[in-house]
């Protein structure tokens, strides 16, 4: 059978509805299935056609809506490099922009007692 257009569909609903007869008995008579009848009873109405609608409605990304096939390029944060502090001793360490100022006092504080 050849895909029939939503307007068949009301149509034959509403004669389904002022019929009388069970879905079972009117689909036997139309020549459609009664699950297909149901599926478009229920579709028709404004639950159906809500949560259809719902499931289809396009998402927002900073405010811009995006269709199904959106690309939305990720960017990081700036990046800032480390720190390296060189000791006389030759040791390197290297601190990342971000460190913990109390952390750094306390391991400055330790290298400074060291022989």
């Amino acid at each position: 059978m050849a895909r029939e257009t939503r307007e068949t569909w009301a149509s034959r609903v509403d004669q389904w509805r002022e019929s009388g007869l069970t879905a079972r008995e009117f689909a036997a008579g139309c020549g459609v299935s009664e699950r297909s009848l149901r599926w478009w009873k229920w579709w028709l109405s404004s639950k159906g056609r809500e949560s259809s609608a719902a499931r289809r409605k396009p998402k927002k990304v900073m405010g811009r809506e995006l269709s199904p096939l959106t690309f939305v390029e990720m960017t990081s944060g700036p990046q800032r490099e480390a720190i390296e502090v060189i000791l006389a001793s030759g040791v390197r360490i290297r601190i990342p922009s971000d460190f913990d100022t109390s952390a750094m006092t306390r391991l400055l504080d330790i290298l400074a007692r060291r022989p």
